[in-house]
């Protein structure tokens, strides 16, 4: 009898991941609409950094990075920002700001923790979170 063994495919776990992200970004945006904010961008990239969100309110931005785990707890989402990455985020931030002309008074760098219960999402949002 030939024994065979599998291996989990570590794209098809990155796909989870990527199906998770896009469903907490989801989340978040419905969230942000809810609470009358009009989302600007999704997913902002340039070489130095990588924003998820960005929304206004009036004359004010948010700009919101989403972090979501399946198996964790708000905490576990919040500890996973580190320095580097708030920096990062502040200075594409602050590029993004200089090619889009907005009118505001204020910036908000805000954090989205999203767990999931029972397949539906759970939201902590922090507002000047860094």
């Amino acid at each position: 009898m030939k024994q065979l063994l599998i291996l989990h495919d570590k794209y098809s776990m990155s796909d989870d991941r990527i199906k998770i992200g896009h469903a907490a970004e989801s989340a978040v945006v419905s969230l942000l609409k809810e609470r009358g904010c009009i989302i600007l961008d999704r997913n902002v990239s340039d070489r130095m950094g990588e924003i998820d969100l960005i929304a206004q309110k009036g004359r004010q931005i948010f700009v919101v990075e989403v972090r979501s785990r399946r198996h964790a707890t708000f905490d576990d989402c919040l500890d996973s920002i580190g320095g580097v990455k708030r920096g990062r985020v502040r200075s594409t931030a602050r590029r993004w700001i200089a090619k889009n002309d907005l009118e505001f008074e204020e910036i908000r760098l805000c954090v989205a923790a999203v767990v999931w219960n029972s397949d539906k999402p759970e939201i902590l949002f922090i507002e000047d979170a860094f």
